[in-house]
C-alpha cells in the first residue's frame, strides 16, 4: 500500500494537565499548553511501545512502525488556542490493507482517548 489515511478532531487538553499551566513551580512562570500536551505524547509513545510499534520517538510528533504490516503512523496535536488543539493522526506505507489502516487509526484514537482518561486521573480508562 502507497496510501496515507488521516484522521483530525479537536482535542481538549486534560483538565488536571491543563492546571499546571497556571501553577508555575518555585514562582516561575507556568507552562505553556505546547510543553504540557507534551504529557500526552509521552503517555501515548510509552501505550504505543506497548502495544508492539517499533522505532517509536517522540519529537514534534509521535512516530512508529506498525511490524508485520509495516505500517508507518504518526500522531501531532496543533495548537489552536489555549488548550485547544487539532489532532492529527496519519497512518500508510507498507503492506497494509485500506481496512488494516482504518483499523489502526481507530486504535491509535483510542490510545490517545485512554491516556488522557489515565492522566485525568480516571480509574477504569
Amino acid at each position: 500500500m502507497a496510501e496515507l489515511f488521516w484522521k483530525w478532531e479537536q482535542y481538549q487538553l486534560p483538565e488536571n494537565i491543563a492546571q499546571e499551566i497556571g501553577e508555575g513551580l518555585f514562582g516561575g512562570p507556568p507552562p505553556t499548553p505546547a510543553a504540557n500536551i507534551g504529557q500526552v505524547m509521552d503517555a501515548l509513545a510509552n501505550t504505543m511501545q506497548n502495544q508492539g510499534w517499533q522505532g517509536v520517538q517522540h519529537q514534534q510528533d509521535v512516530h512508529g512502525v506498525k511490524p508485520g504490516i509495516d505500517l508507518f503512523a504518526a500522531v501531532t496535536f496543533l495548537p489552536i488556542t489555549g488548550n485547544t488543539f487539532w489532532q492529527v493522526i496519519a497512518v500508510g506505507g507498507g503492506a497494509a490493507s485500506q481496512q488494516q489502516a482504518q483499523q489502526e487509526l481507530g486504535e491509535l484514537q483510542n490510545m490517545i482517548l485512554n491516556v488522557s482518561k489515565t492522566l485525568s486521573g480516571d480509574p477504569f480508562p
